[in-house]
Protein backbone atom coordinates (compact mmCIF):
# COMPACT_ATOMS: atom_id res chain seq x y z
CA UNK A 1 0.00 0.00 0.00
CA UNK A 2 1.64 3.06 -1.19
CA UNK A 3 2.48 5.28 1.89
CA UNK A 4 1.96 8.28 -0.06
CA UNK A 5 -1.21 8.29 0.08
CA UNK A 6 -2.39 5.87 2.44
CA UNK A 7 -0.42 8.27 5.18
CA UNK A 8 -2.97 10.75 4.63
CA UNK A 9 -4.71 11.93 7.87
CA UNK A 10 -8.34 10.86 7.81
CA UNK A 11 -11.01 12.06 9.59
CA UNK A 12 -12.70 9.66 12.26
CA UNK A 13 -15.67 9.30 10.06
CA UNK A 14 -14.16 8.39 7.37
CA UNK A 15 -15.99 5.11 5.72
CA UNK A 16 -18.75 5.08 8.36
CA UNK A 17 -22.09 3.76 7.10
CA UNK A 18 -25.19 5.39 7.31
CA UNK A 19 -26.63 3.72 10.69
CA UNK A 20 -23.15 4.17 12.14
CA UNK A 21 -23.62 8.07 11.87
CA UNK A 22 -27.32 8.22 12.62
CA UNK A 23 -25.60 6.40 15.89
CA UNK A 24 -22.90 8.98 16.43
CA UNK A 25 -25.57 11.74 16.40
CA UNK A 26 -28.54 10.22 18.51
CA UNK A 27 -25.61 9.43 21.14
CA UNK A 28 -24.30 12.86 20.81
CA UNK A 29 -20.88 11.83 20.30
CA UNK A 30 -20.92 13.77 17.18
CA UNK A 31 -22.83 16.86 15.04
CA UNK A 32 -23.62 17.02 11.73
CA UNK A 33 -21.08 20.25 11.48
CA UNK A 34 -18.43 17.93 12.75
CA UNK A 35 -19.25 15.45 10.46
CA UNK A 36 -19.47 17.93 7.41
CA UNK A 37 -16.76 19.69 7.67
CA UNK A 38 -14.25 16.38 8.58
CA UNK A 39 -15.58 15.64 5.06
CA UNK A 40 -14.43 18.43 3.36
CA UNK A 41 -11.22 18.21 4.91
CA UNK A 42 -10.96 14.41 3.44
CA UNK A 43 -11.50 15.49 0.02
CA UNK A 44 -9.18 18.25 0.22
CA UNK A 45 -6.37 16.86 1.53
CA UNK A 46 -6.86 13.42 0.84
CA UNK A 47 -9.37 12.83 -2.62
CA UNK A 48 -8.23 16.77 -4.04
CA UNK A 49 -4.14 15.98 -3.41
CA UNK A 50 -1.28 15.64 -6.05
CA UNK A 51 -1.75 11.71 -6.60
CA UNK A 52 -5.23 11.47 -5.46
CA UNK A 53 -8.27 9.34 -6.57
CA UNK A 54 -9.93 13.12 -7.40
CA UNK A 55 -13.66 11.68 -6.96
CA UNK A 56 -14.85 15.14 -6.33
CA UNK A 57 -15.29 17.80 -9.13
CA UNK A 58 -16.24 20.70 -6.81
CA UNK A 59 -16.53 21.00 -2.85
CA UNK A 60 -20.50 22.40 -2.03
CA UNK A 61 -19.66 25.76 -0.30
CA UNK A 62 -22.73 25.79 1.13
CA UNK A 63 -22.67 22.94 2.84
CA UNK A 64 -21.29 23.86 6.15
CA UNK A 65 -23.62 26.49 7.01
CA UNK A 66 -26.58 23.93 5.87
CA UNK A 67 -25.04 21.71 8.67
CA UNK A 68 -24.97 24.24 11.33
CA UNK A 69 -28.37 25.23 10.42
CA UNK A 70 -29.65 21.50 10.14
CA UNK A 71 -28.32 20.99 13.74
CA UNK A 72 -26.28 21.68 16.74
CA UNK A 73 -24.95 19.92 20.08
CA UNK A 74 -28.49 19.89 21.03
CA UNK A 75 -30.16 18.52 18.16
CA UNK A 76 -29.82 14.95 17.83
CA UNK A 77 -31.24 12.56 15.10
CA UNK A 78 -33.62 11.17 17.54
CA UNK A 79 -35.70 14.29 17.03
CA UNK A 80 -39.32 13.40 15.34
CA UNK A 81 -38.59 16.21 12.71
CA UNK A 82 -35.30 14.50 11.72
CA UNK A 83 -35.27 12.82 8.25
CA UNK A 84 -34.13 9.63 7.38
CA UNK A 85 -30.49 10.98 6.41
CA UNK A 86 -30.60 13.51 8.79
CA UNK A 87 -26.83 14.78 8.69
CA UNK A 88 -25.55 12.34 5.91
CA UNK A 89 -22.51 13.70 3.94
CA UNK A 90 -23.93 12.66 0.01
CA UNK A 91 -22.24 13.40 -3.24
CA UNK A 92 -24.22 14.36 -6.44
CA UNK A 93 -22.87 13.04 -9.75
CA UNK A 94 -22.25 16.93 -11.76
CA UNK A 95 -24.91 16.08 -13.79
CA UNK A 96 -27.59 16.64 -11.57
CA UNK A 97 -29.09 19.96 -10.88
CA UNK A 98 -27.93 22.08 -7.98
CA UNK A 99 -29.27 25.55 -7.21
CA UNK A 100 -26.79 25.42 -4.86
CA UNK A 101 -23.81 24.78 -6.94
CA UNK A 102 -22.86 24.63 -10.50
CA UNK A 103 -24.18 21.63 -12.85
CA UNK A 104 -21.66 21.21 -15.92
CA UNK A 105 -22.15 17.95 -16.90
CA UNK A 106 -17.84 18.26 -16.62
CA UNK A 107 -17.52 19.94 -19.98
CA UNK A 108 -15.81 23.26 -19.42
CA UNK A 109 -18.38 24.88 -21.81
CA UNK A 110 -20.77 25.15 -18.77
CA UNK A 111 -18.06 25.54 -16.29
CA UNK A 112 -18.60 29.83 -15.95
CA UNK A 113 -22.04 29.13 -15.95
CA UNK A 114 -24.21 29.99 -13.18
CA UNK A 115 -25.95 26.66 -10.76
CA UNK A 116 -29.20 26.36 -12.42
CA UNK A 117 -32.23 27.95 -10.58
CA UNK A 118 -33.85 24.90 -9.12
CA UNK A 119 -33.03 21.82 -7.61
CA UNK A 120 -33.23 18.61 -9.35
CA UNK A 121 -36.32 16.60 -8.44
CA UNK A 122 -33.96 13.74 -6.63
CA UNK A 123 -32.19 16.48 -5.13
CA UNK A 124 -34.93 18.38 -3.41
CA UNK A 125 -35.81 14.55 -2.42
CA UNK A 126 -32.22 14.12 -0.49
CA UNK A 127 -32.30 17.87 0.96
CA UNK A 128 -35.68 17.16 2.29
CA UNK A 129 -34.54 13.70 3.55
CA UNK A 130 -31.69 15.61 5.95
CA UNK A 131 -28.65 14.80 3.63
CA UNK A 132 -26.01 17.04 3.54
CA UNK A 133 -24.71 17.50 -0.86
CA UNK A 134 -20.96 18.03 0.27
CA UNK A 135 -20.16 18.38 -3.69
CA UNK A 136 -20.46 17.17 -6.80
CA UNK A 137 -18.75 14.15 -7.86
CA UNK A 138 -16.67 14.31 -11.44
CA UNK A 139 -17.95 12.08 -14.15
CA UNK A 140 -17.39 11.21 -17.78
CA UNK A 141 -17.98 14.27 -19.68
CA UNK A 142 -21.25 14.55 -21.35
CA UNK A 143 -21.53 11.03 -19.84
CA UNK A 144 -19.77 9.26 -22.26
CA UNK A 145 -22.10 10.25 -25.02
CA UNK A 146 -19.48 12.77 -26.74
CA UNK A 147 -17.70 10.97 -28.21
CA UNK A 148 -16.77 6.94 -28.89
CA UNK A 149 -13.57 7.11 -27.71
CA UNK A 150 -14.47 8.69 -24.08
CA UNK A 151 -12.08 8.14 -21.62
CA UNK A 152 -14.47 7.09 -18.64
CA UNK A 153 -13.70 9.11 -15.76
CA UNK A 154 -12.51 12.22 -17.18
CA UNK A 155 -14.05 15.52 -17.89
CA UNK A 156 -12.41 18.98 -18.85
CA UNK A 157 -13.87 20.23 -15.68
CA UNK A 158 -13.01 17.69 -13.18
CA UNK A 159 -9.66 15.99 -14.95
CA UNK A 160 -9.13 12.09 -14.56
CA UNK A 161 -11.08 10.24 -11.46
CA UNK A 162 -8.93 7.04 -10.57
CA UNK A 163 -9.96 3.83 -9.50
CA UNK A 164 -8.79 3.95 -5.34
CA UNK A 165 -7.82 -0.03 -5.88
CA UNK A 166 -5.41 1.08 -8.46
CA UNK A 167 -4.69 4.29 -9.29
CA UNK A 168 -3.43 3.69 -12.65
CA UNK A 169 -6.88 1.34 -13.30
CA UNK A 170 -10.24 3.11 -14.58
CA UNK A 171 -12.53 4.08 -12.19
CA UNK A 172 -15.67 3.30 -14.54
CA UNK A 173 -18.17 5.50 -15.98
CA UNK A 174 -19.71 7.48 -16.80
CA UNK A 175 -20.32 8.02 -12.74
CA UNK A 176 -17.12 6.90 -11.86
CA UNK A 177 -16.71 9.91 -9.65
CA UNK A 178 -19.94 8.66 -7.62
CA UNK A 179 -18.42 5.48 -6.98
CA UNK A 180 -14.98 5.79 -6.34
CA UNK A 181 -15.66 8.47 -3.88
CA UNK A 182 -17.52 5.83 -1.96
CA UNK A 183 -15.05 3.03 -2.35
CA UNK A 184 -12.82 5.82 -0.59
CA UNK A 185 -15.19 5.88 2.60
CA UNK A 186 -15.25 9.93 1.58
CA UNK A 187 -19.29 9.39 1.84
CA UNK A 188 -21.23 6.68 2.64
CA UNK A 189 -23.80 7.49 -0.06
CA UNK A 190 -23.93 8.85 -3.45
CA UNK A 191 -26.09 9.38 -6.73
CA UNK A 192 -25.09 9.02 -9.69
CA UNK A 193 -27.12 8.01 -13.38
CA UNK A 194 -27.40 5.69 -16.10
CA UNK A 195 -28.31 5.16 -19.51
CA UNK A 196 -26.67 1.86 -20.10
CA UNK A 197 -23.59 0.86 -17.32
CA UNK A 198 -23.22 4.16 -15.86
CA UNK A 199 -23.87 2.44 -12.33
CA UNK A 200 -22.94 -0.95 -12.93
CA UNK A 201 -19.55 -0.79 -14.49
CA UNK A 202 -18.16 1.88 -11.91
CA UNK A 203 -19.81 0.44 -9.03
CA UNK A 204 -18.37 -3.40 -10.11
CA UNK A 205 -14.90 -2.11 -11.19
CA UNK A 206 -14.80 0.02 -7.63
CA UNK A 207 -15.96 -2.76 -5.45
CA UNK A 208 -19.64 -1.28 -3.74
CA UNK A 209 -22.80 -1.49 -4.68
CA UNK A 210 -24.90 0.23 -7.42
CA UNK A 211 -28.44 -0.21 -8.04
CA UNK A 212 -30.23 1.21 -11.01
CA UNK A 213 -33.63 1.29 -10.67
CA UNK A 214 -36.59 0.75 -13.18
CA UNK A 215 -36.83 3.67 -15.42
CA UNK A 216 -38.95 6.56 -13.84
CA UNK A 217 -38.98 5.52 -10.43
CA UNK A 218 -36.22 8.14 -9.55
CA UNK A 219 -37.23 11.07 -11.13
CA UNK A 220 -35.19 13.06 -14.50
CA UNK A 221 -36.76 16.19 -14.11
CA UNK A 222 -33.24 18.51 -13.67
CA UNK A 223 -30.90 16.32 -14.53
CA UNK A 224 -28.72 16.98 -17.94
CA UNK A 225 -30.19 14.00 -20.22
CA UNK A 226 -29.40 11.47 -22.97
CA UNK A 227 -32.18 9.57 -23.62
CA UNK A 228 -35.80 10.26 -22.57
CA UNK A 229 -36.14 5.78 -23.01
CA UNK A 230 -33.24 4.55 -20.60
CA UNK A 231 -32.16 7.39 -18.11
CA UNK A 232 -32.05 6.77 -14.78
CA UNK A 233 -30.69 8.22 -10.99
CA UNK A 234 -29.05 5.34 -9.47
CA UNK A 235 -27.59 5.15 -6.25
CA UNK A 236 -24.02 3.70 -4.68
CA UNK A 237 -23.24 2.54 -1.19
CA UNK A 238 -20.85 0.24 0.55
CA UNK A 239 -23.23 -1.71 1.68
CA UNK A 240 -26.42 -2.88 0.07
CA UNK A 241 -28.60 -1.77 3.05
CA UNK A 242 -26.85 1.81 2.47
CA UNK A 243 -27.65 2.06 -1.08
CA UNK A 244 -31.52 0.85 -0.54
CA UNK A 245 -32.13 3.74 1.70
CA UNK A 246 -30.77 6.43 -0.32
CA UNK A 247 -32.47 4.52 -3.11
CA UNK A 248 -35.96 5.05 -1.11
CA UNK A 249 -35.18 8.66 0.20
CA UNK A 250 -34.30 9.73 -3.68
CA UNK A 251 -37.89 7.49 -5.60
CA UNK A 252 -40.71 9.87 -5.72
CA UNK A 253 -43.68 10.56 -8.11
CA UNK A 254 -42.52 13.50 -10.21
CA UNK A 255 -45.35 15.04 -12.26
CA UNK A 256 -43.16 16.77 -14.37
CA UNK A 257 -41.51 13.45 -15.59
CA UNK A 258 -43.54 11.05 -17.94
CA UNK A 259 -41.51 7.93 -16.81
CA UNK A 260 -42.18 8.39 -13.23
CA UNK A 261 -45.91 9.27 -13.88
CA UNK A 262 -45.89 5.64 -15.27
CA UNK A 263 -44.27 4.48 -12.35
CA UNK A 264 -47.30 6.05 -9.87
CA UNK A 265 -49.31 3.05 -9.02
CA UNK A 266 -45.53 1.47 -7.64
CA UNK A 267 -43.93 3.88 -5.31
CA UNK A 268 -45.05 2.48 -2.30
CA UNK A 269 -43.99 -1.47 -3.03
CA UNK A 270 -41.34 -1.58 -5.24
CA UNK A 271 -38.23 -1.82 -2.74
CA UNK A 272 -41.29 -3.88 -0.72
CA UNK A 273 -40.78 -7.36 -0.32
CA UNK A 274 -42.42 -10.21 1.66
CA UNK A 275 -40.27 -11.76 4.94
CA UNK A 276 -38.66 -14.57 3.10
CA UNK A 277 -35.95 -17.41 4.16
CA UNK A 278 -32.92 -17.69 1.78
CA UNK A 279 -34.61 -21.27 0.46
CA UNK A 280 -37.64 -19.49 -1.11
CA UNK A 281 -35.80 -17.50 -3.68
CA UNK A 282 -34.55 -19.16 -7.29
CA UNK A 283 -31.89 -17.79 -9.18
CA UNK A 284 -30.92 -18.62 -12.83
CA UNK A 285 -28.10 -18.42 -14.30
CA UNK A 286 -27.42 -17.28 -17.65
CA UNK A 287 -24.03 -18.83 -19.25
CA UNK A 288 -24.66 -18.27 -23.18
CA UNK A 289 -22.37 -14.84 -24.09
CA UNK A 290 -22.81 -14.01 -19.92
CA UNK A 291 -19.39 -15.11 -18.67
CA UNK A 292 -16.84 -14.98 -21.72
CA UNK A 293 -16.94 -11.13 -21.24
CA UNK A 294 -15.28 -11.40 -18.05
CA UNK A 295 -13.02 -14.25 -17.96
CA UNK A 296 -10.74 -12.46 -15.01
CA UNK A 297 -13.89 -12.28 -12.76
CA UNK A 298 -15.36 -15.98 -13.48
CA UNK A 299 -13.93 -17.47 -10.23
CA UNK A 300 -15.29 -15.02 -8.26
CA UNK A 301 -18.67 -15.41 -9.91
CA UNK A 302 -18.55 -18.92 -9.35
CA UNK A 303 -17.76 -18.91 -5.70
CA UNK A 304 -20.57 -16.48 -5.64
CA UNK A 305 -22.79 -18.78 -7.29
CA UNK A 306 -21.77 -21.75 -4.21
CA UNK A 307 -22.24 -18.87 -1.81
CA UNK A 308 -25.85 -18.46 -2.76
CA UNK A 309 -26.62 -22.23 -2.84
CA UNK A 310 -24.96 -22.56 0.32
CA UNK A 311 -27.59 -20.28 1.85
CA UNK A 312 -30.26 -21.88 0.52
CA UNK A 313 -31.06 -19.71 -2.32
CA UNK A 314 -32.26 -22.17 -5.03
CA UNK A 315 -29.89 -21.85 -8.16
CA UNK A 316 -30.69 -22.61 -11.38
CA UNK A 317 -27.63 -23.53 -13.98
CA UNK A 318 -27.78 -22.48 -17.57
CA UNK A 319 -31.31 -20.67 -17.26
CA UNK A 320 -30.94 -19.79 -20.89
CA UNK A 321 -29.87 -23.10 -22.66
CA UNK A 322 -33.40 -23.64 -24.14
CA UNK A 323 -32.94 -19.85 -25.82
CA UNK A 324 -29.50 -18.75 -26.30
CA UNK A 325 -30.06 -15.77 -28.13
CA UNK A 326 -32.92 -14.76 -26.11
CA UNK A 327 -31.10 -12.34 -23.85
CA UNK A 328 -29.46 -10.39 -26.91
CA UNK A 329 -30.41 -7.44 -28.07
CA UNK A 330 -29.55 -5.01 -31.08
CA UNK A 331 -26.41 -2.75 -30.16
CA UNK A 332 -26.63 -0.73 -33.35
CA UNK A 333 -30.37 -0.01 -32.34
CA UNK A 334 -30.16 0.89 -29.35
CA UNK A 335 -27.52 3.71 -30.25
CA UNK A 336 -29.58 5.09 -32.35
CA UNK A 337 -32.56 5.49 -30.29
CA UNK A 338 -30.16 7.02 -27.59
CA UNK A 339 -28.55 9.35 -30.54
CA UNK A 340 -32.06 10.38 -31.32
CA UNK A 341 -33.04 11.17 -27.77
CA UNK A 342 -29.87 13.16 -27.33
CA UNK A 343 -30.51 15.28 -30.22
CA UNK A 344 -34.07 16.37 -28.61
CA UNK A 345 -33.53 16.05 -24.58
CA UNK A 346 -30.24 18.22 -24.30
CA UNK A 347 -31.55 20.60 -26.71
CA UNK A 348 -34.28 20.79 -24.19
CA UNK A 349 -32.32 20.67 -21.56
CA UNK A 350 -30.09 23.57 -22.20
CA UNK A 351 -32.62 25.67 -23.49
CA UNK A 352 -33.76 26.13 -20.32
CA UNK A 353 -30.96 27.03 -18.66
CA UNK A 354 -30.35 30.67 -17.46
CA UNK A 355 -26.59 32.11 -17.80
CA UNK A 356 -25.50 30.26 -20.77
CA UNK A 357 -25.05 30.63 -24.22
CA UNK A 358 -25.39 27.17 -25.18
CA UNK A 359 -28.62 26.37 -25.79
CA UNK A 360 -28.35 23.45 -28.11
CA UNK A 361 -26.66 20.30 -29.52
CA UNK A 362 -25.47 22.31 -32.45
CA UNK A 363 -23.96 24.83 -30.04
CA UNK A 364 -22.24 22.74 -27.81
CA UNK A 365 -20.15 21.13 -30.79
CA UNK A 366 -19.77 24.69 -32.07
CA UNK A 367 -18.55 25.63 -28.27
CA UNK A 368 -16.21 22.34 -28.30
CA UNK A 369 -14.33 23.25 -31.72
CA UNK A 370 -13.58 26.69 -30.66
CA UNK A 371 -12.65 25.10 -27.46
CA UNK A 372 -10.75 22.40 -29.28
CA UNK A 373 -7.49 22.79 -27.49
CA UNK A 374 -8.88 22.04 -23.91
CA UNK A 375 -11.88 20.84 -24.68
CA UNK A 376 -10.79 17.87 -27.65
CA UNK A 377 -7.22 17.25 -26.97
CA UNK A 378 -7.67 13.56 -25.77
CA UNK A 379 -10.76 12.48 -27.94
CA UNK A 380 -13.41 13.72 -30.19
CA UNK A 381 -17.03 14.82 -30.55
CA UNK A 382 -18.34 12.55 -33.45
CA UNK A 383 -21.23 11.42 -30.95
CA UNK A 384 -22.85 14.50 -31.13
CA UNK A 385 -22.08 15.28 -34.44
CA UNK A 386 -24.05 11.96 -35.73
CA UNK A 387 -27.25 13.31 -32.65
CA UNK A 388 -27.06 16.55 -34.47
CA UNK A 389 -27.53 14.95 -37.85
CA UNK A 390 -29.61 11.96 -37.54
CA UNK A 391 -33.05 13.61 -37.56
CA UNK A 392 -35.73 14.00 -35.40
CA UNK A 393 -38.36 12.08 -33.21
CA UNK A 394 -40.79 11.82 -35.85
CA UNK A 395 -38.23 9.57 -38.29
CA UNK A 396 -39.18 6.47 -39.13
CA UNK A 397 -36.08 5.00 -38.08
CA UNK A 398 -36.66 6.13 -34.46
CA UNK A 399 -40.20 5.11 -34.78
CA UNK A 400 -39.41 1.78 -35.39
CA UNK A 401 -36.44 1.20 -33.03
CA UNK A 402 -38.87 2.93 -30.38
CA UNK A 403 -41.54 1.06 -30.11
CA UNK A 404 -40.04 -2.55 -31.03
CA UNK A 405 -36.36 -2.05 -29.10
CA UNK A 406 -37.28 -2.02 -25.24
CA UNK A 407 -40.60 -4.33 -25.90
CA UNK A 408 -38.13 -6.85 -27.17
CA UNK A 409 -35.87 -6.51 -24.16
CA UNK A 410 -38.57 -6.83 -22.03
CA UNK A 411 -40.15 -9.94 -23.25
CA UNK A 412 -36.70 -11.67 -23.62
CA UNK A 413 -36.28 -11.06 -19.80
CA UNK A 414 -39.94 -11.82 -18.74
CA UNK A 415 -39.72 -14.62 -20.99
CA UNK A 416 -36.82 -16.21 -18.94
CA UNK A 417 -37.68 -15.57 -15.64
CA UNK A 418 -41.12 -16.95 -16.12
CA UNK A 419 -39.79 -20.20 -18.01
CA UNK A 420 -38.37 -21.42 -15.00
CA UNK A 421 -40.11 -19.63 -12.14
CA UNK A 422 -37.29 -17.36 -11.50
CA UNK A 423 -36.86 -14.31 -8.79
CA UNK A 424 -34.15 -13.12 -10.62
CA UNK A 425 -30.52 -13.95 -12.98
CA UNK A 426 -26.90 -13.89 -11.79
CA UNK A 427 -24.06 -13.03 -14.35
CA UNK A 428 -20.92 -11.48 -13.59
CA UNK A 429 -21.00 -7.40 -13.76
CA UNK A 430 -18.36 -6.81 -16.30
CA UNK A 431 -14.49 -7.71 -16.47
CA UNK A 432 -12.42 -6.17 -13.90
CA UNK A 433 -10.58 -2.37 -14.27
CA UNK A 434 -8.80 -1.60 -17.27
CA UNK A 435 -5.77 0.52 -17.79
CA UNK A 436 -6.36 4.43 -18.03
CA UNK A 437 -5.52 4.95 -21.88
CA UNK A 438 -5.59 8.95 -23.23
CA UNK A 439 -5.04 7.72 -26.60
CA UNK A 440 -6.87 4.61 -26.85
CA UNK A 441 -9.76 5.22 -24.81
CA UNK A 442 -11.78 2.59 -22.63
CA UNK A 443 -11.25 -0.96 -23.03
CA UNK A 444 -14.86 -2.67 -21.91
CA UNK A 445 -14.96 -6.48 -23.52
CA UNK A 446 -18.80 -6.67 -22.41
CA UNK A 447 -21.21 -6.45 -19.35
CA UNK A 448 -24.30 -8.25 -18.39
CA UNK A 449 -26.46 -5.04 -17.52
CA UNK A 450 -27.54 -3.61 -21.32
CA UNK A 451 -30.17 -5.57 -21.84
CA UNK A 452 -32.17 -4.34 -18.63
CA UNK A 453 -30.78 -1.05 -19.23
CA UNK A 454 -33.18 -1.28 -23.11
CA UNK A 455 -35.49 -2.73 -21.15
CA UNK A 456 -36.19 0.10 -18.55
CA UNK A 457 -35.77 -2.65 -15.81
CA UNK A 458 -34.21 -2.49 -12.32
CA UNK A 459 -30.58 -3.90 -11.87
CA UNK A 460 -27.77 -4.69 -8.71
CA UNK A 461 -24.41 -5.04 -8.47
CA UNK A 462 -22.83 -6.35 -5.44
CA UNK A 463 -19.12 -6.90 -4.93
CA UNK A 464 -17.73 -10.39 -5.07
CA UNK A 465 -14.37 -10.76 -5.10
CA UNK A 466 -10.93 -9.70 -6.81
CA UNK A 467 -8.86 -10.23 -9.87
CA UNK A 468 -5.17 -9.54 -9.36
CA UNK A 469 -6.29 -6.85 -6.28
CA UNK A 470 -8.97 -5.59 -9.00
CA UNK A 471 -13.03 -5.24 -7.70
CA UNK A 472 -15.23 -7.13 -9.58
CA UNK A 473 -19.06 -7.78 -9.42
CA UNK A 474 -21.98 -10.01 -9.27
CA UNK A 475 -25.33 -8.59 -11.11
CA UNK A 476 -28.69 -9.36 -10.27
CA UNK A 477 -31.80 -8.59 -12.81
CA UNK A 478 -35.23 -9.05 -12.88
CA UNK A 479 -38.82 -7.07 -13.86
CA UNK A 480 -39.72 -4.07 -13.65
CA UNK A 481 -40.49 -3.01 -9.75
CA UNK A 482 -38.86 -6.18 -8.78
CA UNK A 483 -35.68 -3.82 -6.48
CA UNK A 484 -37.12 -5.04 -3.30
CA UNK A 485 -36.35 -8.27 -4.46
CA UNK A 486 -32.81 -7.76 -5.75
CA UNK A 487 -31.48 -5.87 -2.58
CA UNK A 488 -32.81 -9.04 -0.41
CA UNK A 489 -31.00 -11.22 -3.06
CA UNK A 490 -28.02 -8.66 -2.49
CA UNK A 491 -28.23 -8.84 1.21
CA UNK A 492 -28.02 -12.48 0.90
CA UNK A 493 -25.02 -12.87 -1.14
CA UNK A 494 -23.54 -10.11 0.65
CA UNK A 495 -23.74 -11.69 4.11
CA UNK A 496 -22.67 -14.87 2.91
CA UNK A 497 -19.07 -13.47 1.24
CA UNK A 498 -18.45 -10.94 4.01
CA UNK A 499 -16.03 -8.97 1.84
CA UNK A 500 -13.82 -6.40 2.95
CA UNK A 501 -13.54 -4.34 -0.39
CA UNK A 502 -11.10 -1.34 1.63
CA UNK A 503 -9.10 -0.17 -1.54
CA UNK A 504 -5.34 -1.10 -1.40
CA UNK A 505 -4.75 2.78 -3.20
CA UNK A 506 -2.05 0.77 -5.51
CA UNK A 507 0.90 2.22 -7.71
CA UNK A 508 -0.02 5.78 -6.26
CA UNK A 509 2.44 8.61 -7.33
Amino acid sequence: MPEELSRVARSRFTGLSHSELTDLYRSGAATVAEVVEATIQDIVHFDHRTGGVHSVLAINGASEQYAERLGDRDQTASKNDAGPLYGVPVLVKDNTDTADQPTTGGSLLLARAPAPSSDAFVVERLRASGAVIVGKANLSEWSNMRSSRSISGWSGVGGQTRNPHDLTRSPGGSSGGSAAAVACGLVPMALGTETNGSVMCPAAVNGVVGIKPTVGITSRRGVIPISSSQDSVGVFGRSVRDARTLLSAVAGLDLGDPASVACADHFGTFLEHPTREPGSYRVGIARHGFFDYAPEAVPSVEAAILALAESGVVIVDHCDEETPDLLRYDREAELDLLLFELNATLSAYLSARDGTPFQSLADLIEGNRESAERELSYFDQDLFERAAAIGTLDSPRYVEISTSLKSKAQLAIDETLQRASLDAIFVPTMGAAWQIDPVGGDKVTGSGYSLSAVAGYPVITVPVGFADGLPVGGLFFASAYSEGTLCALGEILETALGLDMTPAYRNAQ
